[in-house]
């Protein structure tokens, strides 16, 4: 149990958001996990934890480059949102939001706003 737990909170350095949605609609909620990343800079994660019989198993994994990402469910489809800040001289000129979607088995980047 201490190896799942070391697997599970390796990189996390706080919790941002969890919440516990079923994703592959086989009846058991599965916890989406976004958080702060260990390391320097403005890095957020997201894990999704499958559970079977009190056994969690990290079914993804992403670590991105922004320390604003978001998970919400919209039109039905649960969805990461992460917004990325463009700068120039130092300050910000643009901030570029990119939306990925659950597909089954991972969250899959489709477009820009």
């Amino acid at each position: 149990k201490s190896e799942q737990k070391k697997g599970v909170l390796n990189d996390v350095l706080v919790f941002k958001d969890l919440q516990m949605v079923d994703l592959d609609k086989d009846g058991q909620k599965e916890i989406v996990a976004v958080y702060t990343v260990k390391k320097p800079g403005s890095l957020s994660g997201v894990k999704v934890v499958k559970f079977n019989n009190d056994k969690g198993q990290i079914i993804f994994e992403s670590v991105y480059d922004s320390s604003n990402v978001e998970f919400a469910i919209k039109d039905s489809v649960p969805t990461l949102i992460v917004e990325r800040a463009v700068k120039s001289s130092g300050c910000i000129t643009a901030k570029i939001r990119s939306v990925y979607y659950w597909n089954g088995k991972a969250f899959a980047l489709t477009g820009k706003q």
